[in-house]
């Protein structure tokens, strides 16, 4: 795991993978509605650049999307 954040009603995980990968998993409760817009990827990625410890990671000069949001508990 490379960084663990526990914020105001949801969870931020990064994880390191191989080969110079890393996904961002961000949970939450289900009960805040506003946290289901989290499946549209530019949504997601709105709230990744909100988080400062992740924002700089999803950079397009550092790091390019090798899938589309994975959305979970549906």
């Amino acid at each position: 795991m490379g960084l663990s954040l526990d914020l105001d009603g949801y969870f931020a995980v990064m994880f390191l993978h191989d080969d110079r990968t890393f996904s961002v998993t961000i949970t939450h409760g289900g009960t805040d509605s506003r946290l289901h817009g989290l499946r549209d990827t530019a949504v997601y990625e709105a709230a990744v650049r909100s988080i400062p410890m992740l924002a700089d990671w999803i950079e397009p000069d550092r790091a390019r999307p090798v899938t589309r949001v994975l959305p979970g508990g549906r």
